[in-house]
């Protein structure tokens, strides 16, 4: 019962009977690319960075779950950092570029 008053008290009193907008900040065009398996292996990564870089790489490259699984076992996203601190400002490579 405690629940249903907070619940009702949150839905009458604040949000006025209107849905919440809190999805729009949440809910990102990913999700509609990416299957809910793809995020339960993103979920358990440190930082933030880490996650969205292999979110991106699996919606642009429509990576399968098993191919994610590698690309985080090899720790593509860390080696990719080691690369671009080791580039110089005059280095014809741009950063980002590192391959397997």
């Amino acid at each position: 019962m405690l629940f249903w008053e907070i619940g009702n008290h949150i839905n009458v009193d604040i949000l006025e009977n209107k849905r919440a907008d809190y999805g729009k900040q949440i809910v990102s065009k990913a999700s509609t690319q990416l299957s809910w398996s793809h995020f339960i292996e993103i979920l358990p990564l440190k930082t933030m960075d880490a996650k969205l870089y292999y979110l991106n790489e699996s919606a642009r490259g429509v990576v399968g779950i098993m191919q994610l699984r590698e690309m985080i076992s090899r720790k593509a996203y860390e080696r990719k950092e080691v690369v671009d601190t080791q580039l110089t400002s005059v280095s014809p490579i741009p950063p980002g570029t590192f391959k397997d």
